[in-house]
């Protein structure tokens, strides 16, 4: 899974209940988890699991 694609990056990340991205970061749901990652290299930083 690709997850640069627009199609998985979370804009409204509060709405989440997850905290501000870092520079150079995103936030990516896939179904009910949800994953923090660089945008350039697509590298997990954190991940989390749905509740």
């Amino acid at each position: 899974m690709q997850y640069r694609h627009r199609q998985y990056v979370v804009d409204a990340w509060r709405g989440h209940d997850l905290g501000a991205p870092p520079r150079g970061y995103h936030w990516v749901q896939n179904g009910a988890d949800h994953r923090l990652v660089g945008i350039a290299t697509g590298i997990f930083l954190q991940f989390f699991l749905g509740r």
